[in-house]
This record gives C-alpha cells, sequence and structure tokens, in this order.
C-alpha cells in the first residue's frame, strides 16, 4: 500500500497540475508550450495490463496535443522501474501522438542520484535520463505571495530549507490523519497549534471521492465522502475551541478555508468526474 510519503507529492500534482511545468522549468530550464491538465494514469487498456504509472499531466494548445509528462514518486531506488519507466513513455507518446518527458519525485539526494541513471534501451543512441528532483534542488519560497499562489511548491521545498538561511522558526510539520475518522482533524489542528503556538488559517483542502459510477457506489462510500468533504472541513475550524484561537495578541480570530468537495456523480462511467 502507498505511504503517505509516497502520495503526498502525487496530491500536489493531481491538485495543481501547474506544479510539472513550474519545476520543470525552474529546476531544467525547461518550457512545455501548453496548458497543463491531469489525465488518467493507467494504461490499462493497452499490453501489458497491468501497467500503471503515478500520475500523467498533459499540455495543450488550443486543440493541439503539444506534451505529456509522466510524473513518478520514488522513495527509493527501484531496479524494476528502468524496464517500466521507458514503457510509460512509450504507451504515452503512442496514445496521445505526442513527445514525452519523466519526471520522478524524490525525497533526497541520493534517491534522486540514483534514479537519474541512464536507462540503456540498447537500441544505439537510445538512452533514456530520468529527470529526477529532491526538495533541495526547489528555491526557497520566502514570499507570502509567491507562496499563496504556489502552495504545493513552498510545501515541497520545505524540508530542504527549514534549517537553512530562510527559515522562520518551525515551517512545517507533518501529521498523518485519515479525516473519515471523527476526531483526526481536531488532532491535526492541536498539532498545528503544540508545534507553532497559534493557528491563524486553515486551509481545508482535503477531499475525497467515490470511483464507482453513481449505479455502483455503495451507502458506506457515501457516507465516507461526506465525512471527509464535508464533516472534516468543518472540524478543522479553529473557532470550534478556545484553545485554537490564539491570535499572538491580534484583533480577531482564526479562520477556515473549506476547499475539498465531492466529485460529481453520473450514471455512466465515461462521464463520471
Amino acid at each position: 500500500m502507498p505511504t503517505s510519503a509516497h502520495e503526498l507529492p502525487l496530491e500536489m500534482v493531481r491538485n495543481r497540475p501547474e506544479l510539472v511545468p513550474t519545476i520543470l522549468r525552474t529546476v531544467f530550464d525547461l518550457d512545455i508550450l501548453g496548458d497543463p491538465s491531469i489525465t488518467s494514469e493507467s494504461f490499462a487498456d493497452l499490453n501489458p495490463a497491468e501497467l500503471r504509472c503515478d500520475a500523467t499531466v498533459l499540455f495543450d494548445n488550443r486543440d493541439e496535443r503539444t506534451h505529456g509528462v509522466i510524473v513518478e514518486s520514488q522513495q527509493r531506488f527501484d531496479g524494476g522501474k528502468q524496464y517500466s519507466w521507458p514503457a510509460y513513455i512509450a504507451l504515452l507518446r503512442l496514445r496521445h501522438k505526442c513527445g514525452a518527458t519523466l519526471l520522478v519525485l524524490c525525497p533526497d539526494e541520493n534517491s534522486a542520484r540514483r534514479c537519474a541513471a541512464p536507462i540503456d534501451m540498447g537500441h544505439p543512441n537510445w538512452v533514456l535520463e530520468p529527470l529526477t528532483v529532491h526538495p533541495g534542488m526547489l528555491p526557497p519560497i520566502t514570499d507570502p505571495a509567491e507562496a499563496a499562489r504556489m502552495p504545493e511548491l513552498a510545501v515541497l521545498s520545505a524540508p530542504a530549507h527549514a534549517d537553512g538561511p530562510h527559515a522562520v522558526g518551525p515551517r512545517l510539520v507533518h501529521v498523518a490523519a485519515d479525516f473519515a475518522e471523527v476526531d483526526a482533524p481536531g488532532r491535526v489542528v492541536r498539532r498545528a497549534v503544540e508545534v507553532f503556538g497559534a493557528v491563524d488559517v486553515v486551509v481545508a483542502n482535503h477531499a475525497r471521492s467515490a470511483e464507482q459510477t453513481l449505479a455502483e457506489v455503495t451507502a458506506d462510500e457515501l457516507d465516507r465522502c461526506w465525512a471527509v468533504n464535508a464533516r472534516a472541513s468543518a472540524c478543522c475550524s479553529p473557532r470550534r475551541s478556545r484553545r485554537f484561537t490564539t491570535t499572538r495578541g491580534r484583533a480577531g480570530g482564526s479562520c477556515c478555508s473549506p476547499r475539498g468537495s465531492i466529485s460529481g456523480r453520473w450514471g455512466g462511467r465515461s462521464r463520471t468526474r
């Protein structure tokens, strides 16, 4: 089962596909023409059926598909990826009739260096060199306006710069929680108060979507969607408890901005979104 460390950067890409061209431009000086959008990550309709990459971002310029980027989250080197990664690129290129790039998100320099090892395809002059990124390769985000514009990039770069010259006290803390559980939102907010001393703003950007059609989805799954998207957002509000509304002496109190929502359900699978 994928860990939270594996899934976190992928959720950021799924939530904001613009993160991918930002990283490619910032780290590799690579500009891709077109507007990015997230798409299916499965190649199940092609042989071999078991191939499934972590995320795919497609770029479109008006009605033309210009490029595709395979995004993989790799916590450590896996020799098997040297065989599946070239297949991902080839299948994406075949399906969408456009160029393709492989971007691998790694947690540290060592894993990024090992995952970047060239993959010799055996054919003359055909060598795949994965583009790997670790937090130390990303710039520190110290401008609040820039962090607000691209919070995902700020989160990805924070681990490498939390103790550096740009750090101003603790900047990031990770809390694993299943927001379908009643006490999880309060536990997350309490942890933030313990570390930072106060909570000014909560951006509740979590979401859960049922993957079944309307005819297939169960009542239990709908209950979990409601618990995560609606109940948890309300329970994240610091105003639910006085001990969460510390404002460092300023007037007013903390606020919560809920942004998660249940995906629309349609009768047919092809229109599920």
